[in-house]
This record gives structure tokens, C-alpha cells and sequence, in this order.
């Protein structure tokens, strides 16, 4: 896979096309002007505020986003099987997050991790699709 997050899209794109269930997660920290209340009228705990979080999480709660350090996960999986393959990649908290950047890295550990636990099963589901069309 290239460096470029477009070969990173369109190797995702292809594992959606084998039948593959691909789950990509952004987290970052929240930025607080105010201690936010949990659901259930907790108030968060300084401890609590370093967590990463998904920012899809942090919009809808209406948190300002970081802009430094994050982290990306990318989650392969059987479509209704279990996760055969994740990988992850952490942003420093002294550098601005990039989802570019961490889609790439993650993506290519991602195919790492299938590669060592299962070997040539994406090469073979390649194969197997392309003898069928």
C-alpha cells in the first residue's frame, strides 16, 4: 500500500467489495470550557478529561475537539465473523492529528495484523473473487 491516503480509501474500498466488514474509528480529547456532565449527572473527573474518544461522540455532546494527539483504529472483520485483522495509529500530543495520516498508518497495520494471524486469506479471497467474475 502507498503513502498516499487515497491507496489507503481504495484498499478499504476493495476489503468492502471481498465481503469484508471494515470499521474505521477517529479519537481525540475533548477540549472543556466546563466540567461536562456524564449521563448520569456525574461531573467528568480531571482523570477522565485525558481519554481519548470518538469524535463523532465529542461533536454530539457539542465538546470542543483537540487539535493535537489522537488516535485512529481500523477494525477487519468477517462480515457477520469475527475481527480478523485491527490496526492503530497514535498521534503525538505535541502534534496536530491528522486523519490522513492515521487512516494510512492504521490501514497498513491492519493488513499486517491479517497477514501474520491468518496468512494468505486475503490473497485467496482475492483470488476466489476474481475467478468468479
Amino acid at each position: 500500500m502507498g503513502k498516499h491516503p487515497s491507496a489507503a480509501v481504495a484498499v478499504l474500498a476493495e476489503l468492502r467489495e471481498l465481503g469484508l466488514k471494515v470499521a474505521v474509528q477517529h479519537e481525540r480529547l475533548a477540549m472543556f470550557d466546563r466540567w461536562p456532565r456524564l449521563d448520569d449527572g456525574r461531573t467528568l473527573l480531571v482523570a477522565e478529561s485525558s481519554t481519548l474518544a470518538p469524535v463523532y461522540m465529542l461533536r454530539k455532546r457539542g465538546l470542543g475537539i483537540a487539535t493535537e494527539g489522537g488516535r485512529t483504529v481500523v477494525r477487519i472483520s468477517e462480515f457477520d465473523g469475527p475481527e480478523i485483522g485491527i490496526g492503530e495509529a497514535i498521534c503525538s500530543p505535541r502534534d496536530t492529528f491528522c486523519r490522513a495520516v492515521g487512516l494510512t498508518k492504521a490501514t497498513g497495520r491492519a493488513l499486517a495484523d491479517i497477514q501474520q494471524r491468518h496468512g494468505s486469506l486475503l490473497r485467496d479471497m482475492r483470488e476466489r473473487s476474481h475467478a468468479a467474475a
